[in-house]
Order: structure tokens, then sequence, then C-alpha cells
């Protein structure tokens, strides 16, 4: 039997994070989503910090300075049905 829209996004997660201009202003973000079991502890962990490397990486490509992270690591948790902060 398939599984309902709702169900399916009941039991995924994901991450998040921004991509910012020169000009410190968020242009793009990326993420990573997937099932909800694979988001916790260490993997959690190295998924966020994967989402939030390539955020600013690609934020210093497109011209923001390496020392201008203030915003860089905001990252986002939580149900793909529900924003969580």
């Amino acid at each position: 039997m398939p599984m309902s829209a709702e169900a399916a996004a009941a039991q995924a997660s994901g991450v998040a994070a921004p991509v910012l201009s020169a000009h410190e202003r968020v242009i793009a973000a990326v993420g990573i989503a997937g099932p909800t079991l694979r988001f916790r502890g260490k993997e959690l962990a190295q998924k966020v910090a994967l989402a939030t490397e390539i955020g600013a990486q690609l934020s210093m490509a497109l011209g923001r300075l390496e020392g201008n992270q203030a915003n860089s690591s905001s990252t986002t948790k939580g149900n793909m049905g529900s924003r969580e902060a």
C-alpha cells in the first residue's frame, strides 16, 4: 500500500544552511533531507557540519569574505512538514 504524502513528510527531516552574497544577503540555501532515523546523534551533527561547510564555501565563491561568518552557521532541523527552529 502506498504511503500518503502526509505520512511520508512526518517521517522526513532535514538540515539547511544559507548561502550569502558579498553583501550578507541570503541568496540561496543548501540542504540535506532524508528519513528522520538518519538525523539523530552523530549522523545529525555530521549533516549539520556538512551543510554549513558547503554553504560557507558557496558563499565565499560568490564573493563573501571568509571573516564575515556571523550568520553562516544558522541551521535548522525539523520535520519537513512543519518548520522548527
